[in-house]
């Protein structure tokens, strides 16, 4: 299984979804062909790649697609995004970027895929009150990715 579809099996239905660093958009694409995100937040640092997302969403339009009540194309700093997300998908930066961009929106699960400082990302998100429900290694292409969710811990 590839990298984008490992990342997609862990993603289930949420009001707001956020693909932070949506890249080309194929996970946002997952998602609105799948109805998991009430409202959809497309983002990336790169006004080009998300201008490739826009345009892989507006072809699933033109088909007839099932589009949620409301997409959003942001391009900024992950870090600057809402606070009340449901899930945000983090996959392509560093544990690093990953961990100042969690504790900047505080959302409420992640899928996250950091290309290095995964013990240090996993160290913060612990810290942050997160428990990891799930920590694999992936192959794509004869590389390595790690891939994980993690989600708040109830507050009792």
């Amino acid at each position: 299984m590839n990298r984008i579809d490992s990342i997609c099996k862990l993603i289930t239905k949420h009001g707001i979804i956020a693909d932070i660093g949506c890249d080309h958009g194929k996970v946002s694409a997952y998602i609105v062909k799948n109805n998991l995100a009430d409202v959809l937040i497309v983002n990336d640092i790169s006004a080009p790649s998300l201008d490739k997302a826009r345009q892989r969403l507006d072809k699933i339009n033109c088909r007839g697609g099932n589009l949620p009540p409301d997409i959003k194309f942001l391009c900024c700093d992950g870090a600057e995004l809402q606070k009340d997300l449901d899930l945000a998908i983090i996959t392509g930066v560093g544990g690093k970027n990953i961990g100042e961009i969690v504790q900047a929106i505080t959302p409420q699960n992640l899928i996250v895929s950091p290309q290095k400082n995964a013990p240090e990302l996993r160290q913060t998100l612990i810290q942050l009150g997160y428990q990891c429900v799930y920590d694999e290694v992936i192959t794509d292409k004869k590389k390595s990715y790690i891939l994980m969710k993690w989600s708040k811990k109830c507050q009792q």
